[in-house]
């Protein structure tokens, strides 16, 4: 039983650092995506922009296990990348704003994979987080 015990804290464990190393790479792939737009919107909107970029990282709250409500919040703020990324789903390579007059570029193929991957496993260990960590709660 208590080897079931460490070996569950040990996944868990492995859960959360993948979780936050590929929401540091996310989120620096998204600055490098569209960083200016970012900080152009947040300049004459208050910063709700950065607030809804960094809404993710209160997706950690679901490795606490406090209760299945923080758990489901966790998880649906980890979903908040989907709102930015799928319409640009249907570009490929990824368009950027390039200046005020809303002229778009194309970014490079390298940039629009690298961020089009990570997003994807980005999600998968985001689902697999919580159902893993709704299972732990139910246990404990």
């Amino acid at each position: 039983m208590e080897n079931n015990e460490q070996s569950k804290d040990k996944r868990l464990i492995m859960l959360r650092i993948a979780y936050v190393s590929l929401l540091i790479l996310l989120l620096s792939l998204v600055w490098a995506w569209m960083g200016s737009v970012i900080l152009f919107l947040s300049i004459f909107s208050f910063g709700i922009p950065l607030i809804f970029i960094a809404l993710p990282i209160a997706g950690l709250m679901m490795f606490n296990l406090k209760s299945n409500k923080a758990i489901f919040w966790g998880f649906i703020c980890s979903l908040t990348p989907f709102v930015y990324l799928l319409p640009s789903a249907g570009y490929f390579p990824l368009e950027r704003v390039s200046d005020s007059a809303g002229h778009v570029e194309q970014v490079s193929s390298g940039l629009s994979i690298a961020i089009l991957l990570t997003s994807v496993v980005f999600f998968v260990v985001s689902t697999m987080s919580f159902f893993y960590c709704r299972s732990a709660y139910e246990l404990k």
